[in-house]
């Protein structure tokens, strides 16, 4: 049969035509996998050749970014995953996913306010959907509400049972309440539905380590480097486990050498980091560490109530002792 047929012309063109359609829409579905095995990466690398195809519809293209900022938030990349959220929100304005995700991303650079706003849109444009609620409740966890973030958190798993990452959000909630042995059966349950997220495997060292359990939290901590071994909230557990051993000085090094490898103003790290040269007797230091933390996040009540032991270390008393009572009034337990 010869090429200029037009039935060969005609199949060609339905073949061309089918796989314009339908390979950017597998591509989106591979991408999804890849960011379920935390191959956060090549998940991007898909996602952005999906979104160069000019032809793909609205709906899809919507989808794309939106899949694009999942992978970007889970390595840090908060601002790029919102501009994401954004182009996303343009093309389908009514779109409570997009509001979640942009909430959570928010909630990521320090924006809890802007956060929680979005996360109510989310909830009064999908009710029916788990995401509103989660990103409700991780804003509202950062605004130090962690009662009423905890009742969010638990609507959420109540709209969907099979989701790991609502887990860990109520279980850092849980953390933070002083629930240690609570947060830790949230971890396991994460794991169970997904074995490959590091992140189940550092919230439990962080409980672990509350309870004062060092082996189990060694544990959980090569458990979560052989998963992703440049997670910053790896180091920083690694750290804080090493101080609770009175080992500052190898503390100190583990954060130097992940800043040095990834440079970051994570209030984090500057809070670990202060607390491990006031284990040092360098005040000075430490206070500066602090006051970074504190304009980065002026809610952080970890680096207030050390702001103010710091304080009380060197001799400013009353106000040291104020800020720490501070912060303990907002909900502060002293932790390792």
């Amino acid at each position: 049969m010869p090429l200029n047929d037009p039935n060969i012309v005609i199949i060609v063109a339905t073949i061309i035509g089918a796989a314009a359609v339908y390979l950017p829409r597998y591509a989106v579905r591979i991408a999804d996998k890849k960011i379920r095995r935390t191959e956060y990466g090549s998940a991007i690398i898909i996602l952005d050749q999906v979104i160069k195809c000019f032809w793909i519809g609205r709906d899809l293209l919507a989808r794309a970014y939106l899949s694009r900022s999942v992978a970007l938030a889970y390595i840090s990349e908060h601002c790029k995953a919102i501009d994401d959220c954004d182009k996303a929100l343009q093309l389908t304005p009514n779109n409570g996913y997009a509001y979640g995700l942009r909430s959570l991303a928010k909630t990521g650079s320090y924006e809890p306010d802007s956060a929680a706003v979005d996360g109510e849109t989310a909830i009064s444009l999908s009710p029916q959907f788990c995401v509103g609620y989660c990103a409700l409740g991780s804003a509202l966890s950062n605004l130090n509400q962690y009662e009423q973030a905890l009742d969010n958190f638990n609507r959420a798993v109540s709209l969907e049972t099979r989701a790991p990452e609502i887990y860990l959000h109520r279980a850092a909630c849980l953390w933070l309440l002083n629930r240690e042995h609570d947060a830790i059966a949230d971890c396991n349950t994460a794991q169970l539905l997904n074995a490959m997220l590091p992140r189940s495997y550092t919230l439990r060292a962080y409980s672990y380590l509350s309870l004062g359990n060092f082996q189990q939290t060694e544990f959980d901590l090569h458990k979560a480097e052989a998963l992703n071994p440049d997670d910053p909230s790896l180091f920083i557990c690694r750290a804080r486990l090493l101080l609770a051993q009175a080992r500052a000085d190898e503390a100190l090094e583990i954060v130097d050498k992940f800043v040095q490898l990834h440079p970051t103003t994570h209030a984090s790290f500057l809070v670990v980091r202060a607390v491990i040269c006031k284990a040092m007797t360098r005040y000075e230091e430490s206070e500066r560490y602090l006051d970074d933390a504190l304009r980065i996040n002026p809610r952080n009540l970890e680096a207030l109530w050390h702001h103010g032991d710091t304080f009380e270390k060197m001799g400013k008393v009353e106000q040291g002792r104020a800020e720490k009572a501070n912060a303990i009034d907002f909900g502060y337990t002293p932790k390792p």
